[in-house]
């Protein structure tokens, strides 16, 4: 059994801090004009770093502290028409679509 250093733990635990997980209404779209989509909606003044899970989720981690804060203070969020559900990440978090019964707008 492998075993991980608390230390090493944390570490791994802070790199993803600033990071949202998301999912949106819908299939999920291509890589690279996602990725572009989100940097000209967000407008983030640092790099943002997405990443596309097989499950249909969308992880994104912000270097700046202040992009994360204005991106899940910001939204409703849609692209092409379709809503899309984002949340702080934490180590805790399932990634499960939520049944929704409405979506503000």
């Amino acid at each position: 059994m492998a075993t991980l250093n608390p230390e090493a733990y944390e570490k791994n635990l802070l790199q993803w801090d600033r990071a949202v997980v998301g999912y949106i209404i819908g299939k999920l779209p291509v890589f690279t004009p996602f990725l572009q989509f989100l940097k000209k909606k967000w407008n983030p003044k640092g790099e943002i770093h997405l990443f596309l899970h097989g499950n249909g989720f969308f992880t994104v981690k912000f270097d700046l502290e202040e992009d994360l804060n204005s991106t899940l203070e910001g939204g409703p969020w849609t692209m092409d028409h379709r809503p899309f559900i984002i949340r702080k990440w934490s180590p805790q978090v399932h990634m499960e679509q939520e049944r929704l019964s409405s979506i503000p707008l």
